[in-house]
């Protein structure tokens, strides 16, 4: 195997080659695109096997052609016999409403059990069958002996207003009930239609058609005979309809049961065989063999209505039947001539592939090995390097994708060295991980070594605090918990560096006003820091630590760069889009604007494996809590002078509380402090209570008096620019100053109760 930096090397040559796009030069300096010579047949062997594939596809893509094409005329075959078979039903509901018609214009049985204008309104629903039957007919493929049935149809129903008009008239029983008839016997031609084009007429669509026919003569029973019973006379017309209608259902019963499936002759059989059906058709033959009705026994109507109803129910069951089985049908059809056509497309493309990959064979084996150079250099080193970044690299994470090619040749040995490049390359970029990681540790448990020596060191600075009556050494001690603090922070930052959280979250919201206090407690020179007007809101308690923090990095950057005569101020307002905007101003020396361009660059950024933290390391930090809370910091040029730091809270972040204030928010008021509490709120708690009355001094931060006036918008960020702050309720009040000495025996209180806080809630969270 050849060594790893000819290796390297050789990967670096390919990598060249890949950029330049084309081959390696010929070792007799000749083009490398020169095709080889073709054989004696001047055919090339890519073009023999293209052939020899072609006759078996050919012949394949015909068969498959031929069967697919079938399964298409079948599924379009059955959906013809599907909009036949729903053009029945239509015509099956059109002839059970004329027949409910007729029954309502001749016979008195029914017109006696009926309510009100029935037949009127039968007349309607008549009409509206009458409507949904042709606008199914419309929507129907009509072969010639169909079109045949819609003219008879056409013209049979053009004589209903006519028979309508002769009922009305009281016009012979005979003829009314005829008429009816003429127009019922076209509708029943439907059905003989459904199988035309599959040669089934003889089945399914038969069957439908006796069994609709043989309904339709007792339907005509029924009238004939109640009118009969009504006039006490038994007409000779009417006798001979009576016979003719027995006749007719006597053969389409045979018919029936020769063409019916197994289903719903046992139904039919059932029915038939019913004590009220044999009832009704024995009284039926008393009848046309009696001289007049008088031999009909009491219960005849119920028998032959029962009878009439079964044959109803099914008729309709048969109907429904044909149509969900067509649609099942053609669905099925469908399906096969789509799985057909899917076998032969799968078995052209798979041929295709045959062909194509034999005959680029000798090819492939390089350019698998490019290809996989290609994917190393550009895909898998660079999403190693992300992940190395984004530190989520934990181990060595070699892919299943291998890069070797088997074989002995020199491809194959290539390969190997290849892989073996990538290998090393993961495994150092592993160990890079896990440095990082074990540095990241490192500073983890520095930070937190350093963070329990100093708060024990506060600790004790607190009680010396307390017990100290000299104001000077008083105030020496205030400078020392100062430096103190200061050195937590440091520890803080390390922790941040680390990727690690700043302690415990609070309990719950905290107050932007309490939040700013904090911070100011944690800087020195605090005194020279002036909060003026924020609006009354709370901070979500994940986010209070890091805004803390945050916040006083910028106060320290802002008091450390700054003359000492001068003040920082402190304000925040609404923005339209319902963030909250907190500014920091200095008149200190300022910025120059590519100090300014480089500073905004890295915070919006974020973190950065690579960054160089020799110097700007609290913008460093601030940019790292700025970033996982999704807060956006800028720095621009001050008004007259200095730097204005400008901190946009989400509103995820900022909430307003319960009971909001008008103008400028004021301390919280006085409570109880439970233990463990988080170490802000404890501390605004006790400077409200604590400092306040042990010093005999309202808790409130009384803000200075006002800067000098500035243009509107002037010092905004890009992003901020043009949004008109939403004005606090109330206006901004004009303050007295404060003195000095006064403001620092407050923050001094603040701060003694944030470390008492701070204490119980380091004890709590290490276990003590």
């Amino acid at each position: 195997m050849p060594s790893l930096p000819r290796a390297q090397a050789r990967l670096a040559s390919m990598k060249r080659r890949s950029a330049g796009g084309g081959e390696p030069p010929h070792p007799s300096g000749e083009a490398s695109s020169r095709r080889p010579r073709t054989g004696r047949g001047g055919m090339r062997v890519r073009t023999r096997l293209a052939a020899a594939l072609a006759i078996p596809v050919v012949a394949a893509s015909t068969l498959a052609g031929l069967r697919v094409n079938d399964a298409v005329n079948r599924a379009d075959a059955y959906g013809d016999f599907h909009a036949v078979a729903q053009l029945s039903r239509s015509a099956t509901v059109l002839i059970q409403d004329l027949q409910q018609e007729r029954d309502l214009a001749v016979n008195p049985l029914a017109q006696a059990g009926a309510e009100g204008d029935a037949l009127a309104l039968q007349e309607q629903q008549t009409q509206r069958a009458i409507t949904a039957f042709r606008a199914q007919a419309k929507r129907t493929p009509r072969s010639e002996r169909l079109q045949r049935h819609f003219t008879a149809i056409d013209q049979a129903l053009a004589t209903l207003p006519t028979v309508r008009e002769a009922a009305r008239d009281h016009a012979r029983l005979v003829q009314v009930v005829s008429g009816y008839t003429d127009i019922v016997m076209p509708l029943l031609g439907v059905d003989n239609e459904l199988g035309g084009e599959l040669n089934q007429s003889h089945s399914q669509g038969w069957a439908l058609y006796t069994l609709s026919l043989s309904t339709a003569m007792v339907s005509s029973q029924r009238a004939l005979i109640a009118n009969a019973a009504n006039d006490q006379v038994l007409a000779g017309d009417v006798r001979a309809s009576l016979l003719a209608s027995m006749r007719i259902r006597d053969v389409t019963a045979q018919e029936f049961r020769l063409a019916m499936d197994s289903t719903e002759l046992a139904r039919y059989d059932a029915l038939m065989a019913q004590p009220q059906v044999r009832q009704a058709d024995e009284a039926l033959g008393l009848l046309v063999a009696a001289p007049g009705p008088e031999v009909l026994p009491a219960s005849w109507y119920q028998d032959l209505t029962a009878k009439l109803d079964g044959l109803t129910q099914l008729e309709t069951t048969v109907s429904n039947r044909l149509v969900e089985e067509s649609a099942a049908r053609q669905h099925e059809a469908r399906d096969e001539a789509a799985a057909d056509a899917a076998v032969a497309a799968g078995l052209l493309g798979g041929s295709a592939l045959i062909g194509f990959g034999v005959s680029r064979s000798l090819m492939g084996r390089l350019r698998r090995l490019r290809g996989a150079a290609v994917d190393v250099a550009e895909q898998r080193l660079p999403e190693l390097r992300t992940a190395l970044d984004a530190g989520t690299l934990k181990a060595p994470c070699l892919d299943d994708r291998s890069l070797l090619i088997p074989g002995r040749d020199e491809i194959a040995e290539v390969s190997q060295a290849f892989d073996q490049v990538y290998r090393e390359a993961v495994h150092l970029a592993a160990g890079q991980a896990q440095l990082r990681e074990n540095v990241s540790a490192v500073f983890r448990n520095l930070s937190h070594r350093n963070q329990s020596l100093v708060q024990r060191q506060l600790v004790l600075i607190s009680a010396l605090e307390q017990d100290e009556p000299d104001a000077q050494q008083l105030t020496r001690l205030f400078q020392l918990d100062h430096l103190a603090t200061r050195m937590r922070r440091n520890s803080e930052n390390l922790l941040v560096l680390a990727g690690g959280e700043l302690g415990a979250p609070a309990t719950g919201p905290v107050p932007l006003l309490d939040v700013v206090r904090t911070a100011m407690s944690e800087v020195d020179q605090y005194e020279r820091i002036v909060p003026h007007t924020l609006p009354a809101l709370d901070i979500a308690s994940g986010a209070v630590n890091d805004v803390v923090h945050l916040l006083a990095e910028l106060l320290e950057n802002a008091v450390a760069f700054s003359s000492p005569q001068t003040e920082v101020t402190v304000s925040g307002q609404h923005l339209p889009d319902e963030r909250v905007l907190v500014e920091i101003r200095d008149l200190g020396i300022g910025m120059t604007p590519e100090q300014l361009t480089a500073a905004n660059a890295g915070l919006e950024a974020g973190p950065a494996p690579d960054a160089d933290l020799s110097e700007p390391m609290g913008l460093y930090v601030v940019g790292t809590l700025a970033h996982r809370h999704g807060i956006q910091v800028t720095l621009s040029q001050g008004v007259p002078g200095g730097v204005c730091a400008q901190v946009v809270l989400p509103p995820a972040l900022a909430g307003t509380p319960d009971e909001p204030a008008a103008g400028r928010q004021c301390a919280p008021a006085r409570r109880p402090v439970p233990a463990g509490r988080h170490r802000v709120e404890a501390a605004a708690a006790l400077v409200a209570g604590s400092a306040g009355t042990a010093r005999g001094q309202s808790a409130a931060v009384e803000a200075a008096a006002p800067l000098p006036q500035r243009i509107p918008d002037t010092s905004l960020a890009p992003a901020l620019a043009g949004q008109s702050p939403t004005p606090e309720a109330g206006g901004r009040p004009q303050i007295a100053r404060r003195g000095a000495e006064e403001v620092r025996a407050r923050l001094s209180g603040f701060q003694q109760g944030a470390r008492r806080a701070a204490q119980d809630d380091r004890l709590e969270s290490e276990g003590v």
